[in-house]
């Protein structure tokens, strides 16, 4: 009885991750790709999630091949994980708009990169704050060029 029991418990836990799956995937593909698209200026249309987690790029000049992670420079590779983080932050927090709180996440980005990042950071920062921690004065010198509104402590 009890291995029954465990079966149906394991059947029924499947059949939620499944259902999970189904709604929390779309919602989250259509907003990495939303992101990267906005953070590569329109070079990348698409993020494609496979249901292993297997995770690929499609290049809009090019949409009939997909890009393996492998295949990406490490400054696009952060902007994708960038997306990744904006997009489950909203998702995960049942839109709740937690805080975001980065870490030097922006170390390998050139400066068009940068400027691509701030201001989604900026736009994102109307519904929800914004921690940036940096080693670097960059960031807050281009936020000031953009004329974004921020507080800056520096210890």
């Amino acid at each position: 009885r009890k291995i029954r029991v465990a079966e149906i418990a394991a059947e029924k836990i499947l059949s939620i991750s499944d259902s999970i799956k189904g709604d929390f995937m779309p919602l989250l593909r259509r907003s990495i790709s939303d992101n990267f698209a906005y953070l590569t200026a329109g070079k990348y249309s698409q993020v494609l999630i496979d249901e292993n987690m297997h995770i690929t790029v499609i290049e809009e000049d090019n949409k009939e091949r997909n890009i393996e992670l492998e295949s990406l420079s490490g400054g696009t590779l952060d902007q994708l994980y960038l997306s990744l983080r904006v997009g489950l932050g909203s998702i995960l927090s049942g839109n709740q708009n937690i805080p975001l709180i980065f870490d030097d996440s922006f170390v390998q980005y050139d400066s068009k990169r940068l400027r691509n990042s701030i201001d989604m950071l900026a736009k994102e920062s109307q519904r929800r704050q914004i921690i940036l921690f940096t080693c670097q004065e960059r960031e807050a010198e281009l936020a000031k060029q953009m004329n974004i509104k921020f507080n800056y402590i520096k210890l």
